[in-house]
């Protein structure tokens, strides 16, 4: 079509992507769709996906092989262990009673509750 200022509009659209799209495109979803869909996995349960995760997680144990010695002195390594130990006693009475005194609450919850209550 030809406007009065003699330029040819739907030309200069179509060239420049205006216009309609290129069939190219639908080729090469297709192509991706075959690609995507060349292998049937087998449908695998949520349960076996979390066992998984947890007993890969099981796997990898954290290594505890620093020396304290570079960072602090014999003395003070004494009293933060002592410190540290009585700090998971009373944790673990805290968790103990709390699960003790509510039982349908979770895990998560009673361990927060538990280290709100303890107090340096």
């Amino acid at each position: 079509m030809v406007n009065p200022i003699n330029v040819n509009t739907q030309g200069i659209g179509n060239g420049y992507g205006f216009g309609p799209k290129p069939k190219q495109e639908e080729k090469e979803t297709k192509e991706m769709e075959q690609i995507l869909s060349g292998e049937n996995p087998t449908p695998v349960s949520a349960d076996e996906v979390l066992s998984f995760m947890a007993q890969s997680a099981a796997v990898v144990a954290p290594s505890s092989s620093v020396d304290t010695s570079k960072y602090v002195d014999s003395e003070s390594e004494v009293r933060i262990a002592s410190f540290m130990a009585s700090f998971e006693d009373i944790v673990a009475t805290n968790l103990a009673a709390i699960s003790a005194e509510f039982p349908n609450m979770s895990d998560s919850a009673k361990q927060t509750l538990a280290l709100a209550q303890v107090k340096s």
